[in-house]
């Protein structure tokens, strides 16, 4: 989570040391442990007597499930849920049942962890920290197994612990041998996109609280930190197109260096273009979240007050509009913004003009088309232009009470952002439209 993120990265350099490489397959069904799991004693441990209650770690204040083990500090007492102070107490019980309910889902349907795994033998690791800061940090211990450290006051949050599992589970990958986003200065927004995707496989509803964020932003790249909570409906995007193992299979197939995107079209087989396509139908199809838990994320557009827009700048000369370029997509971001209901007929078009950006001029590209909504927030998705210059028309249906057009930026080659990078350096790929029966909403 956000107050954790400093602390989740910092144990992930701390206890990163190396991970044999798998650069060849993605591991295939999952194994069936026979025998009862055991507990890892992390080399940090290895000076703590772990039978002395007195300890900082004790397995005399640890719990057990069939895939996770529990332990608290000492302050908690023998009994976490009769803490002496009560807004310090948890049920130990009740936590390894939800973990199992999480562990489950992302090992079995999203199939993180293949053949050949350490959560074989081994279960994942929950250290609940005796303080009343936030304290919420998935990772894993040593390379061998995920593990997370967490305060009461976020692990009593259900979407907390699914999405700090959610980087267990990561960390696990490269622990299994393989890749696993590690190492690169611009795969870390995914990990924290992808860890708020898992939670939501539970926790549907969950994770939205801060979406006028991600509508205000979402002309952001995929991978820009500045998003990395909030961009997690691609993936989304992706189950519905590949099902809900795929992600598992990214995950365990990354060769590296990739970047997610790059891993994608490997093993989805298609080619930057075809990339680029996928991410103007994901985008067409946030205008009404057309997207599975989609439902969720509409209720919370209501109560968020959060709606797609972007801001033009109207001609003094004509009826065309240029994009400001403070919120000109950056590659893989995009636009959206809502479109006057035609009146003289139902045929409307677009002249589209991609401005040169001198500096990015080689890969910049776009991708735009229109969407109507009816009365039921039924999409209906225009032709997808994909020229620099263009004219794109569209038969808006009879029964549409809402029009949109959407732009999102298309870079010709792949481009990875890396983290921290300045806002003036970041490419943006700006644009003009001309409107024919229609215009901006504005």
């Amino acid at each position: 989570m956000k107050r954790g993120l400093f602390t989740a990265l910092s144990i992930i350099l701390i206890f990163i040391i190396s991970c044999k490489k798998s650069e060849n397959k993605v591991a295939g069904d999952q194994a069936k442990p026979v025998a009862e799991k055991k507990v890892y004693l992390p080399n940090e441990w290895k000076k703590i007597d772990l039978n002395n209650n007195d300890s900082e770690w004790s397995n005399l204040r640890s719990a057990k499930s069939a895939n996770v083990v529990v332990f608290w500090q000492k302050g908690f007492g023998d009994d976490p849920s009769k803490a002496t102070d009560a807004s310090m107490r948890f049920n130990k019980e009740v936590i390894l049942q939800k973990a199992e309910r999480i562990y489950e889902t992302y090992r079995n349907t999203l199939k993180f962890t293949g053949l050949n795994t350490r959560t074989d033998s081994l279960r994942m690791m929950i250290q609940v920290v005796y303080s009343k800061d936030w304290v919420a940090a998935g990772s894993g211990w040593d390379n061998i197994i995920g593990a997370l450290w967490v305060t009461p006051r976020a692990l009593n949050i259900d979407a907390v612990l699914a999405h700090e599992l959610g980087h267990c589970f990561q960390y696990q990958v490269a622990c299994d041998g393989m890749y696993g986003f590690r190492d690169q200065n611009y795969v870390g927004s995914f990990w924290e996109q992808c860890a708020q995707y898992m939670a939501r496989q539970i926790y549907p509803a969950s994770q939205l609280d801060d979406l006028k964020f991600f509508t205000d932003n979402s002309y952001r790249n995929f991978s820009n930190e500045e998003i990395r909570y909030q961009s997690f409906h691609l993936q989304e995007y992706w189950k519905l197109k590949r099902g809900a193992d795929f992600i598992g299979k990214l995950w365990r197939g990354a060769i590296k260096p990739e970047h997610p995107l790059q891993t994608y079209k490997r093993i989805a087989g298609i080619d930057q273009p075809g990339l680029n396509d996928e991410i103007a139908d994901y985008a067409m199809r946030c205008v009404s979240w057309d997207l599975p838990n989609g439902e969720y994320v509409r209720s919370a557009a209501t109560r968020t007050n959060a709606r797609l827009t972007t801001k033009l700048i109207k001609s003094t000369t004509d009826n065309s509009y240029i994009v400001d370029p403070t919120v000109a997509p950056e590659p893989y971001g995009f636009n959206a913004f809502e479109l006057n209901m035609p009146t003289s007929s139902n045929q409307v078009s677009v002249s589209f003009t991609g401005l040169d950006n001198t500096k990015y001029k080689s890969f910049q590209g776009w991708r735009y088309g229109f969407v109507s909504l009816d009365a039921a927030n039924i999409p209906t998705y225009g032709t997808l232009g994909k020229t620099d210059m263009g004219t794109v028309s569209f038969t808006v249906p009879a029964s549409s009470v809402k029009l949109w057009f959407v732009v999102t930026g298309a870079p010709v080659t792949h481009y990875n952002h890396v983290w921290g990078t300045s806002q003036i350096e970041i490419p943006k790929f700006n644009y003009k439209v001309n409107f024919s029966n229609t215009s901006p909403k504005i």
